[in-house]
């Protein structure tokens, strides 16, 4: 079982919209700056969505995968990075998750 990293001393250095248009141009160090600042908030909404924490560790891992591949679409000036972007990611892969969860 993984582990959520703890954020580095200095990951507050740039402003989330640098570093999603740095991850749009596929700079791996500013996604880990964005995981590092974020990790641990979207496994606490995770945890707190499905209350089970291993789901919750892959949500963390899915949400900052969806990131990578759809920062593209992040419009610059038309929302927060984590108050729009990164919270509608939670929510779809938590839903996701719910959604594909076997009936019992």
């Amino acid at each position: 079982m993984s582990q959520v990293r703890m954020p580095a001393a200095d990951s507050s250095a740039l402003d989330d919209e640098v570093l999603i248009t740095r991850v749009a141009s596929r700079d791996s160090s500013a996604l880990e700056q964005l995981y590092d600042r974020y990790a641990r908030i979207v496994y606490a909404t995770a945890l707190r969505m499905l209350g089970n924490a291993e789901l919750a560790e892959d949500i963390v891992q899915e949400t900052f995968w969806r990131v990578w591949r759809r920062s593209t679409s992040f419009a610059i000036g038309r929302g927060q990075v984590a108050g729009g972007f990164l919270a509608s990611l939670i929510i779809c892969a938590s839903m996701n998750c719910v959604g594909n969860a076997p009936v019992r």
